[in-house]
């Protein structure tokens, strides 16, 4: 007997999943009846497997893993969906991640919701069978999703986006007042979804709700975008609302300087929503109405002044620094005022100490030249000579060696001229 070979259109297998036991199992969940979707392509075998056995945890990962190609990966979805016995329980078995607990980062959360998002939208463009028990249990979970957007992750736009979807997945619009989906959909408008599923879900008559809202939140470039996505020109002005938008970045800046923001921050800010306004009337062809020059006139005024700022605050620290110095050089002169004095004050009676004066005879001088009998009263320089050998030149207690009572004295200063006094002067000090 030959064993049966698989049809030519079968799926490529993924090694990483676990293999169906049986050729049967695999075609009668890659085959069902209703299997192709308009629109849709034929899913690959690792998708099919994961959805015959309603592994929602499991398909979910795949799509994580699989992040990057998940542009193919959504259009296989809608025919894959169709091999699950209940696509609805699945999915919602898919959302338990949605809201974190898993052990994800922020980063991984975040890949983890995009990926919640795509099974609801798919589960919606193929429009499968909904029990009544797996609506209730969607309905109970969009109820909650509400909850935690109004009281928690309301500025999260992925939260609100992925509350549209539920209820648009497993067709809740009617559960819902508009009003409450009107707030709970404002995250969301930054998403290109948000058109379609506004129209989805009924809130395409609430738009002019939605941009009034938009612009009391301060988003007027958002709220000029629904003007124009709903065709609703005649009724809202999308010049006054740029307008407004530019009236408001001046009160934004004056707000964050009051709150103690940068320079820098606060102009960047200003201009960052002036050039956003440059390039909605550009988008829009509104410059007839809106000429772009006086948005170009507010951005150089804004510089301007930031450029001035910026000069009397650079003044202000140079003034600043030269006060402090010159409050320290102040301080340091009253603390220190007679170092400089002193330190002359020592250096004069030094120099004084050992200052000795000089004779005018160049003749030799002999031992006669210093007895008073021969002293002449008249000669003034051998009067100075004598009164200076009578002074004691030395102290004893200064002596550094007793052999030479006078260090700066010895004996060779006689070749010179000079007289012996050691033994006049050794007299001196016993007469001491």
């Amino acid at each position: 007997m030959s064993s049966a070979s698989p049809p030519p259109s079968t799926p490529a297998k993924d090694t990483n999943l676990p293999q169906l036991e049986t050729y049967e199992h695999f075609s009668a969940c890659v085959f069902p009846q209703n299997y192709v979707v308009s629109g849709s392509v034929m899913p690959r075998y690792a998708l099919s497997v994961l959805c015959e056995k309603m592994d929602g945890v499991g398909l979910r990962n795949y799509l994580f893993a699989h992040f990057k190609d998940r542009i193919k990966v959504q259009a296989e979805l809608p025919g894959a969906l169709r091999c699950a016995p209940e696509p609805g329980k699945m999915v919602l078995e898919a959302l338990q991640g949605f809201h974190g607990g898993s052990g994800f980062n922020d980063a991984e959360l975040k890949k983890v919701r995009k990926c919640c998002l795509m099974l609801m939208k798919q589960l919606r463009i193929a429009n499968a069978w909904l029990s009544s028990k797996t609506r209730e249990k969607a309905l109970e979970a969009a109820r909650e999703w509400k909850e935690r957007l109004v009281a928690i992750d309301s500025g999260n736009t992925l939260v609100a986006l992925g509350f549209l979807h539920l209820v648009s997945a497993f067709g809740l619009v009617s559960e819902f007042i508009l009003d409450e989906l009107v707030d709970c959909s404002l995250g969301a408008t930054i998403h290109e979804e948000f058109p379609e599923l506004c129209r989805i879900t009924g809130l395409a008559d609430r738009v002019p709700d939605i941009v009034q809202k938009l612009i009391n939140r301060g988003k007027h470039i958002l709220a000029v975008k629904y003007v124009f996505e709903f065709n609703l020109v005649d009724k809202i002005s999308p010049v006054a609302i740029l307008k407004d938008c530019v009236e408001e970045s001046k009160e934004l800046s004056k707000r964050l300087t009051e709150e103690g923001k940068t320079l820098i921050e606060t102009t960047a800010r200003e201009i960052h929503a002036l050039k956003s306004v440059i390039k909605t009337i550009e988008y829009h062809k509104l410059e007839s109405e809106y000429p772009r020059a006086i948005v170009d006139q507010r951005i150089e005024e804004v510089r301007r002044h930031k450029s001035m700022i910026k000069k009397k605050l650079k003044m202000k620290r140079r003034a600043c620094a030269q006060a402090s110095t010159a409050k320290l050089l102040l301080h340091q002169q009253q603390h220190q005022p007679q170092q400089p004095q002193r330190k002359m004050q020592m250096q004069r009676q030094q120099q004084s100490e050992f200052k000795r004066p000089r004779t005018q005879t160049p003749n030799a001088v002999g031992h006669s030249a210093i007895q008073k009998n021969n002293v002449n009263e008249g000669d003034l320089t051998t009067h100075q000579y004598q009164y200076c050998c009578e002074e004691p030149l030395v102290h004893s207690s200064v002596c550094l060696f007793q052999e030479h009572l006078n260090p700066y004295m010895n004996s060779t200063a006689v070749q010179f001229g000079m007289v012996d006094l050691s033994e006049k002067v050794q007299r001196r000090v016993q007469g001491w």
